[in-house]
């Protein structure tokens, strides 16, 4: 058993969660991935949650995506719920991801409770006493055969700024795509803002991990497959629940979230496969940059000043300085993440900068903005309001 995590069937642990990833529910129940049911996976699961004498009751459920097996229909969600309302009544809280397999219109119909805290993505905070969870939504089209996700613009503003706010305790994010492209017949099979999700998690160091699925692997901190510093953040690849890949496990993975650390175990469909019963525990980085890091953070240092005036009827000032010479793009967006101008993009001299943004050049509203300068894998965001 897991460092002093029993608890009685009645109480959950709020700090214990369970990880399923690509349960593939079909609207035939009898309807087999690589020769598993997957109908019965997820009903094993269920039945193992609800009646686990060595945990206990966890205080939720995630399930990272592609929780429906083709083109998320109504149907393959009905079957779904059929089996995770048995969760639902025991108390143990439900929380879906958004996946390639997924239609958020007909998931909202079975699932009405879920929530979508940006527009009409499924954006989730769940707070425990040990972490902050938040469920990103990364699916960017219906479709069997082009995998790739995105996070967009709005959502990553979005994060940005939440996060800015979510600094007393560690804050786990949790999506269905893997962070990186592996692009494959000229399509990207991954996250397709990978990069810039990592900007985000760079500069906000109380983010200790990011966990998904996706690929139907079991994997922990895979940086090999990444081709850009993640500054040591823990990366978990849930494996699926539907059928095997290869020479992958099918099953779940009980989480317990501490203030330092998150212990891991596996528990497989076939309780004879290797992996079963694996441990795994995953020590947060800490909030502060090490002196290598800090160096790192200085040969790449970009300062981004607050435009003047502000607000400003027409036009402002915006001003950068760069430490090294280099590229440099300078956008600007509106709240919801639609780009409405590039003021700069090219390489310039390291040094001070300053560009005078003309809103009178372009049919904008009053309103707020948001500027973003990016160089060298770095970036900062600020806001700036135009009042007409």
């Amino acid at each position: 058993m897991l460092s002093g995590h029993k608890t009685t069937v009645s109480e959950p642990d709020p700090d214990y969660f369970v990880l399923i990833a690509d349960t593939h529910i079909d609207q035939n129940p009898h309807r087999l991935r690589s020769e598993s049911n997957m109908f019965y996976n997820l009903e094993t699961a269920v039945n193992r949650i609800l009646n686990n004498n060595k945990f206990g009751k966890p205080a939720g459920v995630l399930v990272l995506g592609d929780v429906a097996n083709t083109d998320g229909l109504i149907g393959e969600y009905g079957l779904t719920w059929s089996l995770l309302r048995h969760l639902q009544d025991a108390g143990i809280t439900v929380y879906c991801a958004m996946g390639n397999h997924d239609n958020r219109s007909n998931f909202s119909v079975v699932f009405p409770d879920q929530e979508t805290l940006i527009r009409n993505l499924y954006v989730q905070v769940i707070e425990a006493p040990n972490a902050y969870h938040i469920i990103l939504d990364t699916l960017a089209r219906v479709d069997e055969y082009i995998t790739g996700g995105e996070l967009r613009h709005i959502q990553r503003n979005w994060l940005d700024q939440t996060l800015a706010n979510y600094t007393d305790k560690p804050v786990i994010l949790h999506g269905h795509h893997y962070p990186w492209h592996n692009t494959q017949d000229g399509n990207i099979r991954g996250l397709k803002d990978y990069k810039e999700l990592f900007e985000i998690t760079n500069a906000h160091r109380q983010v200790k991990a990011y966990v998904f699925g996706h690929s139907h692997r079991l994997d922990i901190n895979p940086y090999h497959r990444i081709d850009v510093d993640v500054k040591d953040l823990n990366l978990l690849n849930v494996p699926t629940l539907a059928g095997h890949s290869g020479s992958q496990p099918v099953g779940l993975i009980h989480a317990f979230f501490h203030h330092d650390s998150m212990e891991l175990e596996v528990e497989c469909i076939d309780t004879s496969e290797e992996w079963h019963g694996m441990r795994e525990t995953l020590t947060y980085r800490s909030d502060e940059v090490t002196s290598a890091e800090q160096n790192t953070e200085q040969s790449k240092s970009i300062d981004l000043y607050q435009n003047y005036p502000n607000p400003f009827n027409s036009t402002t000032r915006i001003s950068y300085n760069l430490s090294h010479p280099e590229q440099v793009t300078l956008n600007v967006y509106t709240t919801e993440g639609k780009r409405v101008a590039t003021l700069i993009d090219t390489f310039q001299s390291a040094g001070r900068h300053e560009i005078v943004f003309d809103a009178s050049r372009l049919d904008l509203s009053s309103g707020s903005y948001i500027y973003r300068l990016s160089s060298n894998g770095s970036s900062i965001t600020k806001s700036m309001a135009l009042v007409k």
